[in-house]
């Protein structure tokens, strides 16, 4: 996440604040109230341009094994 913000040119501060959120107020009580979906890697290359588009909801778990 916060090479994202690094890659948005978001200055140290307002990534520390973002950060701090993400870590508090922000923060979901389990990984599984925000996982939307598992996919394979085999299945990644059909999903990365939902994710690129920014239509992906939630988060998705690629597995690698």
């Amino acid at each position: 996440m916060m090479k994202q913000f690094k890659a948005l040119m978001v200055d140290y501060g307002h990534r520390n604040f973002f950060w701090n959120r993400m870590a508090t107020d922000l923060k979901t009580s389990t990984l599984s109230e925000t996982v939307n979906k598992e996919i394979t890697l085999e299945d990644l290359p059909e999903t990365l341009p939902t994710i690129s588009k920014e239509q992906a909801r939630g988060r998705i778990i690629v597995k690698i094994y």
